[in-house]
């Protein structure tokens, strides 16, 4: 029997990830926001993730723990209208 997780959508591209993690022999880690554990969960799924994956650093969902844990500032949170893609390629924010 496969495993309902990761979800048909992610499995995929999780696959991917991994495989080409273990191929090059390369690692990860993750610091997410938005994703809430997700990514990390998914790529631990995978067989063999201890190899590839080293850990996740923080899971920072609120903007409260991005001003506490990742250099945010009271006035980055301003304006804040969600995880945009400048701010996840940290174009915006730190």
């Amino acid at each position: 029997m496969s495993s309902p997780f990761p979800p048909p959508e992610l499995r995929e591209i999780t696959q991917e990830v991994a495989s080409l993690l273990q191929e090059r022999k390369e690692t990860i880690s993750v610091a997410e926001t938005a994703a809430g554990g997700l990514i990390s969960a998914a790529l631990l799924s995978f067989p063999g993730a201890s190899a590839f994956y080293r850990g996740g650093g923080l899971t920072l969902y609120t903007l409260e723990s991005r001003v506490a844990f990742a250099g945010w500032k009271k006035e980055d949170i301003e304006g804040y209208a969600g995880p945009t893609t400048d701010i996840v390629k940290g174009q915006v924010y730190p």
